[in-house]
Formats: structure tokens, sequence, C-alpha cells
């Protein structure tokens, strides 16, 4: 539950807690103490998306794998892994978006040449508005259309998939008498 407290906390208040560990350390304004407050923040995400598929991985099928020769290595990255491998993409999608996009704890943590590129955006808007900030966000909102226009057509693509055991043609489903209709 306290891996959680990031989505539940507001960001101000996270971000000052994070400011004052980093200070106690020596991290403001360093590359590590960057990388730890979007670790904190991102973590609640991550944890959130992954800890149901984990919870649902077949632990027997990683044994059977151990018992018939694979190592710990081989049966993690041959059953486990491809059971988590969607959750462990939305974690980690949900990481880089939340990353991305904060400038609370970015303002706080970073500066000089250690410095994020959602506080350069930022700075960048509240001096003037510069060139840069268009060329850095015209290719995000391409992505951005580009990975969404993907997911519709893959949706749509698998709509069209049947479940196993339905048929399309009504004539070879069984009907109640167990014999097939037509």
């Amino acid at each position: 539950m306290a891996l959680l407290g990031p989505l539940i906390v507001p960001v101000i208040i996270v971000a000052i807690g994070l400011f004052c560990l980093c200070a106690r350390l020596n991290l403001v304004n360093t590359m590590t103490g960057i990388v730890l407050a979007h670790v904190v923040l991102a973590i609640a995400f991550v944890v959130g998306t992954t800890s149901p598929a984990l919870a649902q991985v077949n632990l027997n099928l990683g044994k059977a794998a151990r018992n018939l020769g694979a190592t710990g290595a081989q049966a993690f990255h041959t059953i486990a892994l491809p059971q988590i491998r969607p959750a462990a993409m939305s974690g980690a999608l949900f990481a880089f978006i939340t990353s991305l996009d904060e400038v609370v704890i970015s303002s706080l943590i970073s500066g000089g040449e250690n410095t994020t590129l959602t506080k350069k955006m930022f700075s960048g808007l509240h001096d003037q508005v510069a060139p840069t900030i268009a060329a850095v966000s015209s290719p995000l909102t391409g992505v951005t259309v580009v990975l969404r226009l993907a997911m519709i057509l893959l949706s749509r693509r698998g709509g069209e998939r049947q479940a196993p055991g339905r048929s399309k043609n009504p004539r070879t489903v069984p009907d109640r008498a167990g014999g097939y209709a037509g």
C-alpha cells in the first residue's frame, strides 16, 4: 500500500518530500536524484499494472520447466515473462508517460547541467515561446497519433478473430441434442 502513495498524495507534497530527502542525501541537482525521484513517482504505476499479472502466473509451469532441465533464467524467460509481458509493457509505458509529464518534481530536484526535457520546455514557455518547444512537441504528438491509430487498427483486426470453439457458419454449431444443425 505504501508504494501506491504517489497516486494518492498530491504531486506537490511528494515533490517537497523528495526534495527534502534529496537535500539530506546531497542529491539535489544530480542525475541520481532525478532518477530516484522519477522512480519513486513511477513505481506506483508499475506495481499497479504488474501485480495482477504476477498473481496469475502459473508457477507450476516454471517448476515443470526446471524439472525438465531448464535453468531458472530460462524458465523465467520462456514461461513467466510471456505471461507478464503485456502488464510489464503497460507499466513501463505508464511510468514513461508519468515521468515525461512531471514538471513539479523536476523543477525542485534538477538543475544546472542535470535537467529534464520537461523542465526545459516549461522554463522555455515561461521565458518566451521558442521554436524548440514546437520542434519537441511535434514528434511527441506524431508518435501519439501513430500509436493510437495502430491500437485502433489492431483492435479492429482482433475483433475479427473468433473465440476458440466458435464458428462463423451457424450450420456447424451443435444443437441441443448433440447433432449439427442443417
